[in-house]
Order: structure tokens, then C-alpha cells, then sequence
């Protein structure tokens, strides 16, 4: 059976021929049915080929310098028998060599008459390969017919190339583009028409002064600034995150408020600015919250209500007072009261008034965030106070540390920290922490 035109025919399956080549047996003997021959020397014969022993044809598929590999006996229908070492190996034109050339012959002349005797498909879908040279031929007229756009690809089609010349010519970019055209000439004019106006050039074949790729650009660059000259209402949640320039000033009847973690969770009717530059001032309703005029001073109005700010506000106050109480035992410190501070830069102080009714040796006080009988964080002239001296019964000091600045990350709760050195009769301490949110 022919490999042609599925398989690409090759030396391997065609045989190679070559004239008085013959080598001599080692196998002593060669049995039946054993596919390696060993032979004195094989290395002028074909990679692939048939050998004859006797009456016997074998086929290889390989070969080392004295062996023949891969062997089918009693090939081309010859029998499988046993050879004595000795006997002559030769490499012959047996019967299967000339029937392969045959049936390679045939499939190709069948393909040929094919090819110019049957009529052809035009219909096939065409494809990037084809089983044979009538598929491939099949695919063209396929082709032709398409592009022809006739209904059979041996009729002649209504327009020729001419018409497809005719586009070498000028094209008229005053042509107004349209739903429709008379022919491909005019289509072309529609489109470079269209492309001048796009540009904006005087016709439409010179470089444009900008790309759209460019203006792309531009405009991603430029959408981070907002120019409002004139009356502008902006209704809605608007998000200027680079810069707004307002020449007229900026009005709002909503909440401003800062989108710090960048979520655009800002509520349904709110404003919120990341950089904002101010010309002028600030007013809440008629009255001025922050003052720009003088010359590079600001000034900021505070509150006239009795309120201290909201959680999370700078001026937020956080407070806790104690009376008297008792001084945890000599020499031990304790927690007079606390606060809980959430995240933030806060400025903390205490005061307190100590009262001895009976002698003591000393006295200290400190801001801690560690609880109970430590002394731990406390640093002298910073958090931690104490005068050094004695006291007789009955004599009273007033302590105080002022704006012991602390920066957090999260919510910390600080101590009033106090501590004496008695001998019988405590002491007590009366006082209060306070704290202020500064940013």
C-alpha cells in the first residue's frame, strides 16, 4: 500500500539499491525467528534495507558495524529457517522493493488524473493542510470564489482588479463620509475624509501634531486637576485625589471629611479631599474657621461651645480624676487612676494634691502604660516627678508633669502612676490624668 500523498516517502521506505555488496554470516548458527544478524562487516550496507540468506529475505530496520538490527524474517513471503555461520549475505533487489515503487507510482499517477480529469469543489472549506494535491486545488477555487464574490469561481466576476487600481490614484478627503458607497475608491474617500477630521490636519495624510495614545495620556494626567472658573453645582460623592483649583471658591452644604484609608467609603453626601490648596479663607456657614489673610500666619477660630471635640478629633479631651485615696504600701508603686487612649499623637499630663498626715521620706508620681508595681517607662523629667525631700505630719504638695507627649498606633491605656516611702500612717493623693489629642 503507498504512503503517498499521506506520508512523505523516503530512502528508509523506497530501499536504496547497491551493486555487488554481500557480506559473510557469524552467527553459527543463525536459529529462526532471531531478529539481530551478526555478519563479518556491515558497514557499507544501508541503514534500512532487506537482506537475502539462502532463499531467505529479512528485513531491517538498523544496523551496528557487524550487526543487523530490527530484523522481520521470512519477509516479502519467503520462510523463517536457520542459516549456517559462513553463508553469504547479500544485499538484493527482492520482489517487495519493486512493488513498493509500484504502488508509489500508481498513488502519484491516480493523484495526477485526478487532479486533471475530476471537476473541481468549490465548496470545501479551505484549510492549512489538504490530504492530497485535488484538496489543495479545491481549497484555491474556494478561495477564488470568495474573493470573486460570483457563485460559481469559473465565472467571470463583475469587477476586475482595474477598479482595485483605481485606489493608487489621489484620494479625496473632502468626500463626506456616508452609510454607503459606490465602490472602493469611494469608501477610501469617506475614510481619509474621516481621519482629517480627526486630526485636525490640513489633509490626511500629514503626521498629526498629537497620537490618541498621547492624548490618553494627557487626559489621565490632566483628570487629576480639577479647573472650576465659573457657578459649578457638583452634586453627588465627587473625589478630587490630586488637585482642584476652585478660582471662585468652593461652596459646600455637605460633610468634608477625610477618606484616610482610601476605601471611598464616605457615606452618601460627602466631600473628602486628600491635598487641598487654599487662596483664601475657610467659613463655616458666614463665619471664618480658618483666616489666610495675613502674611503667611493662619489662624484657626476655635469652638464657642462648652463641648470638648468629637472622638478622633484634634482637641479631643480624655480625662479621669480620683480624691483622695490612700498610697499603695511604702515603697510600692500603684495605679491612682487611668485612661484609654485610642490611636493618635496625644499630649498627657497629670496634677494632684498629696497630703502627709504623718512623715514621710519621699514622694513620686509618673505617666505609665504599664500597670501595678512597676516603675518601668518612667524616665526622670519627662514622666516621672518626685521632689526628693522629707515631710513632717501634716504638710501637703502640690505634683504635676505637664504634656508628656505619646504617639500611638493603637488604643493604650495610661496609668497615674504614685509612690511613698512611710512608716505607719499612709498618705493620700488626690489627682486627675488628662489627655489631648493633638493630630
Amino acid at each position: 500500500m503507498a504512503n503517498y500523498p499521506g506520508t512523505q516517502n523516503t530512502d528508509d521506505n523506497l530501499y536504496l539499491a547497491v551493486n555487488n555488496l554481500s557480506t559473510v554470516l557469524t552467527d553459527d548458527p543463525l536459529a529462526a525467528g532471531a531478529t539481530t544478524v551478526n555478519v563479518s562487516d556491515a558497514s557499507n550496507f544501508p541503514s534500512v534495507g532487506i537482506l537475502t540468506i539462502d532463499l531467505e529475505a529479512i528485513h531491517y530496520t538498523g544496523k551496528t558495524a557487524t550487526s543487523f538490527t530490527g530484523c522481520t524474517r521470512g519477509f516479502d513471503g519467503t520462510t523463517d529457517v536457520q542459516h549456517d555461520v559462513g553463508a553469504t549475505v547479500f544485499h538484493d533487489i527482492p520482489a517487495a522493493h519493486h512493488n513498493v515503487l509500484k504502488d508509489e507510482i500508481k498513488a502519484v499517477t491516480d493523484d495526477l488524473r485526478d487532479l486533471f480529469t475530476a471537476d473541481l469543489n468549490d465548496a470545501v472549506t479551505p484549510a492549512v493542510t489538504a490530504t492530497d494535491a485535488k484538496e489543495r486545488l479545491d481549497h484555491l477555487v474556494t478561495q477564488l470564489k470568495e474573493i470573486t464574490g460570483e457563485t460559481d469561481w469559473k465565472t467571470a466576476p463583475a469587477t476586475t482588479l482595474s477598479l482595485i487600481d483605481s485606489v493608487k490614484s489621489a484620494l479625496d478627503d473632502a468626500d463626506t463620509p456616508a452609510a454607503t458607497a459606490t465602490d472602493i475608491k469611494d469608501r477610501l474617500d469617506q475614510i481619509v475624509s474621516q481621519l482629517k477630521a480627526i486630526t485636525g490636519e490640513t489633509n490626511w495624510y500629514d503626521t498629526p501634531d498629537n497620537t490618541i495614545a498621547a492624548l490618553e495620556t494627557d487626559k489621565a494626567e490632566d483628570s487629576a486637576v480639577v479647573h472650576l472658573t465659573g457657578a459649578e453645582t457638583i452634586g453627588g460623592i465627587k473625589t478630587f485625589s490630586d488637585q482642584a483649583d476652585f478660582d471662585s471658591g468652593l461652596q459646600t452644604g455637605s460633610t468634608i471629611i477625610s477618606d484616610t484609608d482610601n476605601t471611598d467609603d464616605l457615606g452618601s453626601d460627602s466631600i473628602a479631599f486628600k491635598d487641598l490648596y487654599l487662596k483664601g479663607d475657610v467659613k463655616v456657614g458666614s463665619t471664618t474657621a480658618i483666616d489666610l489673610a495675613g502674611s503667611g500666619a493662619v489662624s484657626i477660630r476655635g469652638s464657642n461651645t462648652n463641648d470638648s471635640a468629637a472622638a478622633g478629633y484634634v482637641g479631643e479631651i480624655i480625662e479621669s480624676y480620683a480624691s483622695a485615696t490612700n498610697f499603695p504600701a511604702t515603697s510600692t508603686y500603684g495605679d491612682l487612676t487611668s485612661i484609654s487612649l485610642t490611636a493618635g499623637d496625644w499630649l498627657v499630663s497629670i496634677v494632684g494634691y498629696a497630703n502627709f498626715p504623718a512623715a514621710i521620706t519621699e514622694v513620686r508620681v509618673g505617666i505609665s502604660s504599664n500597670s501595678g508595681n512597676s516603675a518601668t517607662g518612667l524616665v526622670a523629667g519627662d514622666n516621672f516627678a518626685s521632689p526628693r525631700r522629707t515631710y513632717s505630719a501634716n504638710d501637703r504638695e502640690a505634683l504635676a508633669i505637664n504634656s508628656f507627649h505619646v504617639q500611638l498606633s493603637g488604643s493604650t491605656t495610661y496609668y497615674y502612676k504614685y509612690y511613698a516611702q512611710y512608716a505607719s500612717t499612709a498618705p493620700t493623693l488626690a489627682g486627675r490624668i488628662t489627655a489631648q489629642r493633638i493630630r
